[in-house]
This record gives structure tokens, sequence and C-alpha cells, in this order.
């Protein structure tokens, strides 16, 4: 694509990111991590999004690399939401998020293609998280969001770019949306 203003488009196979879009952090179900069962219900996420606006915890929700708070902060989590109809389908979404360009570099160069939610829940031991300001205890509070290569729920659930092949043409015989290429180019501006 070319005009007067230059526009980098990069692709990669089987794989689209939509910027902006809600991101799916955990599907329902049940999920299973060595011998516990992990029942995810449409009433615990409803929760979980409940205490988020509730401001549990009692400090904003980083985005980070694998689970590692030592490479720093790479975005923050600003809303959640229960979508049972959502883009990915039934699940907890990030509807609101904010990358710094450490991020936006770990999605689009890195290989950092999902997300992984820290969350505090008796599905782990009877965990509760316990607020610091009236000691009382809750249980279904998210008090993190990594990117992952290697989602716990699988590509197909919570990941940030679309895995499947709908399309049934390979990636090299794609062609470029022109709509999509208008949008971009009327970004460019």
């Amino acid at each position: 694509y070319a005009s007067e203003h230059s526009t980098r488009v990069a692709f990669e196979p089987f794989a689209k990111v939509v910027a902006g879009q809600p991101i799916k952090i955990m599907p329902t179900g049940l999920w299973h991590r060595g011998d516990r069962k992990l029942d995810i219900s449409p009433a615990r996420l409803s929760e979980v999004v409940a205490n988020f606006k509730r401001g549990l915890p009692r400090f904003r929700i980083g985005i980070n690399l694998d689970h590692r708070e030592d490479g720093g902060k790479v975005g923050d989590l600003k809303d959640l939401a229960y979508l049972k109809d959502g883009p990915k389908g039934e699940g907890l979404y990030a509807t609101d998020y904010e990358l710094t360009p450490k991020g936006i570099k770990a999605i689009e160069e890195d290989g950092y293609d999902a997300v992984s939610a820290e969350v505090v829940w008796s599905l782990n031991g009877g965990a509760r998280y316990q607020d610091p300001e009236t000691g009382d205890l809750h249980d279904n509070v998210i008090t993190g969001l990594a990117l992952t290569p290697r989602p716990f729920f699988g590509h197909r659930e919570v990941a940030i770019f679309t895995a499947d092949d709908t399309t049934g043409v390979r990636p090299q015989e794609a062609q470029m949306d022109e709509k999509f290429v208008e949008q971009l180019a009327a970004k460019q501006g």
C-alpha cells in the first residue's frame, strides 16, 4: 500500500491483533491443574468483576511478562467485564488496558501472544484476599495479569491474536482487507 503517507503494516501468519478490543482473560468451564479441578462459572467471574469495581485489590493491577515482577510493569489493567457473548466467547475480559512501549514490543515483536490472570481464589487451596484496610477476606480477586507465550487455558481461549485459520486461505495467499488499509491510513493521518 503506498500513498503520500507511508504506512507500515506487519502480518503474522494466522494472527491478527485488534488494538483496543477486549482481551479474553479467562474462559468459563471446568479446567484441570494438577490434582485440582477449576470450575470457573459465570458467577465466579462476575464476582471477580464486582470485586475489581469495588476497588479490590487495594493496588493498581499491573501487567507483567511471564508472571515475573523483576522485569517491571509493561501495562495496567483498567477495567474488566464478564461478557457472555464476548468476541472470543463467554468469559472474563480486559475491556480497558494500557500497555507501555515495552508491552507493545512484547506483543508485536517478542512472541507474547496471550494473557494469564493472577487471581486469589478459593480454587487455590482455599486462598482468600485480605483487604488491608478492613481485614475482611474476599474470594475471587484478580491481582495481576501477565503477557505470556504459553497460556494455561490455551491459545484458542486467551490469545491476544486470533489463533484459528477460519478462512481456509494460507497466509502467503491472503489479501489485505481494503477497509483495514483505509482505517490504518486514516489513523496515520
